[in-house]
């Protein structure tokens, strides 16, 4: 049975986008504020690290999202811009030298193929 494997790199800006929406439909949306720095991580865990700035105290926060949430919010992501992400297929993030990858593998080929003539 052939297997198929895929990787959506995400550009800074779609990944902060997708943080966005996630916490905003989860009822915890970001701070108030500007992005004054979005870093995309790779240790300890993948991540970002992003630093709102008040805009006006001019006071910084910092807000690290990795693990769980960060799958979260790039699946909702592919969901929203209709992306396939197969439910059965594992996924993980990684830190590639294109970006930030959710890297899809052990997908049935076959199964997916009939799916998509549906």
């Amino acid at each position: 049975m052939p297997l198929e494997y895929r990787q959506i790199v995400f550009s800074s800006t779609e990944v902060l986008s997708a943080v966005r929406e996630h916490r905003k439909r989860q009822r915890n949306p970001l701070p108030a504020g500007s992005i004054a720095r979005c870093e995309i991580r790779g240790e300890p865990a993948v991540g970002i690290e992003l630093e709102i700035a008040d805009d006006k105290t001019g006071g910084r926060q910092t807000i690290r999202v990795d693990g769980e949430a960060l799958a979260a919010a790039l699946i909702l992501y592919c969901i929203d811009h209709k992306i396939p992400t197969p439910v059965d297929a594992t996924k993980r993030i990684v830190l590639s030298e294109k970006g930030l990858t959710l890297s899809i593998s052990g997908i049935n080929a076959s199964r997916s193929r009939k799916q998509a003539r549906v």
